[in-house]
């Protein structure tokens, strides 16, 4: 009886890990007919002029109360020419090179900055 048992539940285990392989197969194929996980679904980059208003190194806590941290972040605030504005964490090689009042392109990627005015070498708009 004992025996019974156990093959039934292989038999099981063996039916539901086919039915699994078979509907993965069947969705992967529906995905790929539909073009769905065949482009880069990467945010887009955008690539803007903007103004350098204002700049600042802040240090921030980091960690938990055992492990205590810190890190310092390199901040840059920018005004687009539709006068909307947003504060982004820039590198530190590039800090002190960036003059506040200076207007550049502004390459960003979901809401992270990239490059301004190719100080990184990124391509920018024509």
């Amino acid at each position: 009886m004992d025996g019974m048992v156990g093959i039934f539940i292989l038999i099981g285990s063996l039916f539901v890990i086919f039915g699994l392989v078979f509907w993965s197969f069947i969705h992967m194929r529906h995905n790929l007919e539909i073009g769905k996980g065949l482009t880069d679904d990467m945010p887009p980059t955008i690539e803007t002029y903007a103004t350098l208003l204002d700049k600042n190194v802040i240090m921030e806590k980091d960690g938990s109360v055992k492990m205590p941290s810190h890190r310092i972040s390199y901040l840059a605030k920018f005004r687009f020419d539709d006068g909307k504005e947003t504060t982004m964490n820039i590198p530190q090689e590039i800090y002190d090179e960036l003059p506040v009042g200076s207007r550049d392109i502004l390459i960003s990627q979901n809401g992270y900055f990239i490059d301004f005015g190719g100080r990184l070498g990124e391509d920018l708009i024509e």
